[in-house]
């Protein structure tokens, strides 16, 4: 019953309860996980918490059943910063872990640039070496549960403070999180306006030749593979590596990515640059890039790619694939561009 006066914000019900000698440590209910006091966190109801406080209930000491402080619960829940200033007045630990993460962790990962700002305060006085570590990695925690493009000011913030921009998140079995913050915020999944986060890293040491993964590729196949043409191009203008090996897994470089996509415009500019017509495709599942144009129909790609491989006595043999995958697709014009290749 306290748990749920709590959460619903009755102060009334909640001091009849505790007059009749309600359990203010109870444990966290079966159904929803939450104490009193994380309910009441939740509700973002002051009154309700400064009433539990009186009770003598130690928030430190209170946890569900992932071991996460109420801090840490008004972090991941509400982070009202009302609620958390109460708590940082009782004292819990900021550095305590709720799985792998410190409250810190959490409040960049969820995007609370004002609750950082408080925290990192308070490191930087009381946990010198902590906040040293901190500065290492903390970019690292940022976009992870969700798809959406980071923050432009919490990147500022982070860079302001002096974190490092290229620290790279290895913290989780699923590959599809790592790799560093340019990385990440390319992705295909992710959505959201990617751009002006990606001029600010490059104003401040961003690594944009981050080598692929099996399953991440470098910043610009990201890019070209996410259709950021204007971020694929910013980063060719820094120095992007446009023959870089691709991920092992359904990869592509830069040229196979743009030839996937039909982008002659950027497709000429990287073979202006350098870029391989004829690089291997990734080995689970890629395509040349000739194979990947033929396939989705873009006849200017293949006659552009044809005309790269130029007189090679092996343009017949080349050109076997792609015809066939552009039959199948049912994309005869670009078949019968390859034949006639073919019989020439």
């Amino acid at each position: 019953m306290l748990q749920a006066a709590s959460f619903s914000g009755n102060l009334v019900s909640l001091k009849v309860i505790l007059d009749k000698q309600g359990d203010v440590h109870a444990p966290a209910g079966p159904e929803d996980g939450l104490t009193a006091l994380h309910a009441a966190i939740q509700n973002k109801d002051l009154a309700a918490h400064h009433l539990l406080e009186f009770m003598e209930v130690q928030i430190a000491d209170i946890n569900d059943d992932v071991s996460s402080t109420a801090f840490n619960f008004a972090l991941e829940d509400t982070c009202s910063l009302d609620i958390i200033d109460l708590l940082l007045k009782y004292g819990p630990s900021f550095n305590n872990l709720i799985g792998k993460e410190s409250a810190l962790e959490t409040a960049v990962e969820v995007g609370q640039a004002d609750v950082v700002k408080r925290i990192w305060t308070l490191m930087s006085q009381y946990c010198p070496e902590h906040y040293t570590r901190s500065l290492k990695t903390i970019m690292s925690w940022i976009m992870i549960d969700n798809n959406w493009a980071p923050d432009f000011e919490m990147v500022r913030l982070l860079i302001d403070v002096g974190a490092d921009i290229n620290a790279v998140y290895i913290y989780d079995d699923n590959t599809l999180y790592q790799g560093t913050l340019l990385q990440r915020s390319l992705r295909r999944i992710a959505s959201g306006p990617r751009i002006s986060v990606v001029q600010l890293g490059l104003e401040n040491g961003v690594e944009i030749n981050t080598p692929a993964t099996d399953n991440l590729g470098t910043p610009l196949q990201l890019a070209i593979l996410s259709e950021e043409v204007e971020i694929a191009n910013l980063l060719i203008d820094h120095g992007a590596d446009v023959n870089a090996h691709p991920p092992k897994n359904c990869g592509a470089t830069a040229l196979q990515a743009a030839a996937m996509h039909g982008y002659c415009g950027l497709a000429m500019r990287l073979l202006a640059k350098g870029a391989d017509v004829a690089a291997p495709a990734a080995p689970i599942d890629g395509r040349l890039a000739i194979d990947g144009a033929a396939e989705h129909g873009y006849l200017d790609m293949v006659q552009l790619l044809l005309n790269a491989y130029g007189d090679r006595p092996n343009l017949s043999l080349v050109c076997r694939r792609p015809a066939a995958a552009a039959e199948r697709e049912g994309h005869f014009d670009v078949m019968r561009r390859l034949l006639g290749y073919m019989q020439s």
